[in-house]
């Protein structure tokens, strides 16, 4: 886990999905409840995503540079494990679904099925963290050495295993430019 999940009151973050409607990974639309929700919330923490109504999450906060915080106010409508369930945003509905096994192997570097998405998630950054995170989700809230360093350190002796040496470097030296970048602040 890279960091708490609670935060004073609040459930820290990387991205969050709005909608106006939610299937769950049975594929039935959320239960009927005692009242119609005006939508739906997916907060997309470390290892899991939360689902609540919109009327169930009192503030976000979001601040520049660190994870945004949900300040709810009730229990979640649902929890899904991210090492067994994805989501698709589609026609402003949240379509939580079981992973799809992207390999024929366990091995990253060997053949993949038609199901991989090498522009979007590939492997060497979406594949095998213990809590379901891709790289992106870190980096993009990081700067731009910072989150190079993440980058390289994460994929080194993923994408290609000939070049795990030379990612270390790779990181290395974004590392010493972000601390020059510090410094100089």
């Amino acid at each position: 886990m890279i960091c708490n999940k609670d935060v004073g009151g609040g459930k820290a973050f990387w991205t969050a999905v709005m909608a106006s409607r939610i299937v769950l990974p049975n594929g039935a639309e959320a239960e009927r409840m005692t009242y119609d929700p005006t939508g739906w919330w997916l907060l997309n923490g470390d290892d899991e995503y939360w689902v609540y109504t919109a009327e169930e999450i009192g503030r976000v906060v979001c601040t520049p540079g660190s994870r945004m915080i949900a300040y709810p106010v009730g229990e979640p409508y649902a929890i899904c494990d991210k090492r067994k369930y994805e989501y698709e945003l589609e026609n402003d509905v949240i379509v939580i679904k079981e992973r799809a096994d992207r390999f024929k192997s366990a091995s990253p570097w060997k053949e993949r099925t038609l199901s991989s998405d090498n522009i979007s998630h590939p492997p060497h950054y979406a594949d095998g963290w213990s809590n379901g995170a891709e790289v992106i989700d870190l980096t993009e809230h990081l700067s731009f050495c910072a989150g190079n360093v993440v980058k390289y350190v994460c994929r080194a002796g993923r994408k290609d295993p000939g070049k795990h040496l030379e990612d270390l470097k790779k990181a290395r030296w974004y590392i010493d430019r972000e601390i020059e970048r510090v410094k100089g602040d």
